[in-house]
């Protein structure tokens, strides 16, 4: 190996290592949306509709489950768009026997792709093609295999309009 690879490789590892020390530290200022501040139940307050997408393809085994938390979420302004990506398995039956259900309240909107446009990714064309079929002033994407909290949505929002955000992240627990 020569001294040009030996020093290269040295200075890409110090790059590394620093970026990593520089994302623990920053850690701990992550804030945890779990906790009491976040938890604004206000009924005066108008809350921005949000537009919940999940696309899905080949989840029959989890898309039932993920569906039906997202529609008993404590928060009141919100759609669901299930995009079924050309599954070949019952997870676009699975969608519109959730979206005929009682719990649905009109809220879930199913989307069926039959094919990908040429130059598109899969998952990246459901996201798109629910995005133009969205009304929410926030968009959240999640996975097919996600449960989230009852809570959630509303602790998000509530955090996100506090510090003005226009993107939020959140990390699972």
């Amino acid at each position: 190996m020569s001294y040009f690879h030996w020093i290269a490789g040295t200075t890409l590892g110090i790059a590394w290592l620093y970026r990593l020390i520089g994302a623990a530290r920053g850690m701990p200022t992550i804030p945890d949306i779990s906790s009491p501040e976040w938890d604004r139940k206000s009924k005066n307050t108008r809350h921005p509709k949000v537009s919940i997408i999940v696309p899905a393809r080949n989840e029959e085994a989890s898309i039932a489950a993920s569906l039906s938390q997202l529609l008993n979420l404590e928060y009141d302004s919100y759609e669901v768009i299930a995009v079924n990506d050309r599954s070949d398995d019952g997870t676009g039956e699975i969608m519109e026997h959730v979206a005929s259900g009682s719990g649905a309240h009109a809220r879930l909107k199913v989307v069926h792709i039959d094919e990908l446009p040429h130059g598109w990714l899969g998952k990246a064309h459901a996201m798109w093609t629910a995005g133009k079929a969205a009304s929410g002033e926030w968009l959240l994407f999640t996975d097919a295999d996600v449960l989230f909290r009852p809570d959630s949505l509303r602790r998000a929002i509530a955090y996100a309009e506090a510090e003005r955000a226009d993107h939020l992240v959140v990390f699972p627990w």
